[in-house]
């Protein structure tokens, strides 16, 4: 439904909405092939979806990604979306320091989300955990069944949290 929506006039989608939905959209593809894979009925499924769906999203993030345009629009409100809650705004801004840190590089306490999570089943006391997973592009099939856990991510552009209050600390 979303997806329909950055093509309808009629929507104020910004092109920072589009990017977001087609992410999402080729996320929930290639998640299904998986699961099919998974099942075991690749064989008879995959023909069905070897469509070139998955291309045309990726070649239309592909153009997209050179944009120009500034990913702050007016649905932010104090450096959140404003579907966020002044109380919600308010938690994530008084958020604690990371307790580990996930960075793809090398530079964090972990290189996977799972190495974190698994160190995180290891803490004593009911506090929360907080995880800052670094940006870039993790590839990981997670399932968390851990209570009292952040995941806080830099997000889609590093220099929108940059901007915010909330990186302040």
């Amino acid at each position: 439904m979303l997806l329909n929506q950055t093509i309808d006039p009629a929507t104020k989608c910004t092109d920072y909405d589009a990017q977001t939905w087609l992410s999402t959209a080729l996320t929930n593809l290639d998640t299904c092939r998986a699961g099919f894979v998974e099942l075991g009925v690749s064989d008879f499924v995959l023909p069905l979806m070897s469509n070139n769906v998955s291309k045309l999203i990726s070649n239309t993030l592909s153009i997209g990604n050179g944009s120009n345009v500034p990913a702050v629009t007016n649905r932010y409100k104090e450096g959140f979306p404003t579907w966020v809650s002044p109380g919600d705004r308010k938690l994530l801004q008084s958020s604690p320091a990371a307790d580990v840190v996930v960075a793809q590089d090398g530079s964090g306490n972990y290189k996977t989300i799972k190495e974190a999570l698994a160190a995180a089943a290891k803490r004593s006391g009911s506090n929360r955990f907080v995880i800052h997973v670094k940006r870039g592009v993790y590839k990981e099939n997670l399932e968390i069944k851990l209570k009292n856990i952040m995941l806080l991510g830099d997000g889609l552009r590093e220099k929108v949290r940059e901007n915010t209050s909330f990186n302040k600390r």
